[in-house]
């Protein structure tokens, strides 16, 4: 691990990307979209399936649907994006908009609209970091490191989501369902997973503490869960945190976090450059915020949900 002190050089000339992360790489790569054919689409009793598992289908056709819209985003914000993340996010793209396709031909089998996905979101705040990543090496490190961390913690989340739905299917008798559809679905989530977690890591064991410190703050202060692009959409993502209630979520929270930590273990503020402690103190003034949020963001902004998604159908 480099000192604050010393000079910081973009990480992709520090030789972070070793035999074990190309070999996660590889397994990704190799493994195409769902061949939809392979689907079993027949429902044993399809009324039951909407009612418990209808709105929960809603939420991941969109949150799968939009990843071409993240892919956009990370290759703006990131200047000079390597071979091997590139690889990666074209792989990622496909790979989760055959999951959409996929969840959105269940929804259409039970009789549901299909959510607008949203594509074309604002991108005028990636495009000012992907000139600041340009232009300032440390910041480019920075963000880097945020998005692999996100795309991890996202991983781990949906991949969570995927094993409570496959168990609620289990218990409803739609074993062929979850056979051909949710476990070659939850295996491509944690192929994903097994690249992002490792590559964070490494990325950030490159990286100055303080460096690690501010990816962790940028990590704290904007995570959402996948696809939480606006409040209805963070009232959809509480609805189905209380479905999901009784099997296991809230652990699925902690082990999101515990992703986090260990990611962002060897940050420190120690060597901080004073012009992003002046920014940080800047923002912090702008948005009226004194305190940064509690070590467990992660149950806190779900937490959030929750209490959105109960004061709406309170209503």
């Amino acid at each position: 691990m480099r000192t604050g002190e010393q000079q910081s050089q973009t990480s992709t000339t520090l030789g972070w990307y070793d035999l074990s992360l190309q070999n996660h790489l590889s397994k990704v790569v190799a493994d195409p979209p769902i061949d939809l054919t392979t689907v079993n689409f027949e429902f044993k009793r399809p009324e039951a399936v909407r009612e418990r598992l209808g709105r929960t289908f809603s939420y991941f056709y969109t949150a799968e649907g939009e990843v071409s819209l993240n892919v956009r985003q990370v290759e703006t914000l990131i200047s000079d994006v390597d071979e091997y993340t590139a690889q990666f996010l074209t792989s990622w793209d496909a790979q989760e908009g055959q999951h959409s396709v996929l969840f959105g031909r269940v929804l259409e089998t039970l009789e549901l609209p299909l959510p607008k996905i949203n594509r074309n979101k604002n991108m005028s705040a990636f495009r000012i970091g992907g000139v600041l990543s340009k232009n300032i090496p440390e910041m480019r490190d920075i963000f880097m490191l945020n998005y692999l961390s996100r795309g991890a913690m996202h991983e781990r989340y949906t991949a969570g989501g995927y094993t409570i739905i496959g168990n609620i299917m289990t218990e409803m008798h739609e074993e062929e369902f979850v056979r051909t559809a949710i476990k070659p679905v939850f295996k491509q989530e944690s192929r994903h997973l097994g690249y992002y977690r490792p590559a964070a890591k490494k990325y950030a064991a490159n990286l100055s503490p303080w460096q690690v410190q501010a990816a962790e703050e940028f990590t704290a202060e904007y995570f959402r869960p996948v696809a939480a692009s606006s409040k209805q959409r963070l009232v959809e993502i509480g609805r189905m945190q209380r479905d999901f209630a009784d099997y296991g979520v809230d652990e699925v929270a902690d082990h999101v976090q515990d992703i986090a930590d260990d990611i962002f273990s060897e940050g420190s503020p120690e060597g901080t450059p004073r012009i992003l402690r002046a920014t940080k103190a800047l923002l912090r003034l702008v948005k009226n915020e004194d305190a940064p949020r509690s070590p467990k963001y992660v149950r806190d902004v779900l937490e959030y949900c929750v209490e959105l998604s109960e004061l709406e159908d309170a209503v």
